[in-house]
């Protein structure tokens, strides 16, 4: 059996429809969340909150 492809199935699903898919890919892992947030107030997290991926319910991932 092959593995699920989402993207595969998701641009086979939308073609000759009006709408457009991204396909998106976190790249840059800048801390690990299993540990409390860094201390240092220049570290990329605390200058950055808004660049940190959390789920639907502001947890990070």
């Amino acid at each position: 059996m092959q593995p699920f492809d989402a993207l595969r199935k998701a641009i086979a699903e939308a073609s000759g429809k009006t709408f457009h898919i991204s396909a998106w890919m976190n790249v840059n892992l800048v801390w690990g969340f299993e540990r409390r947030r860094p201390l240092s107030a220049v570290h990329i997290v605390n200058r950055h909150p808004e660049w940190i991926t959390v789920d639907e319910n502001g947890t990070s991932m």
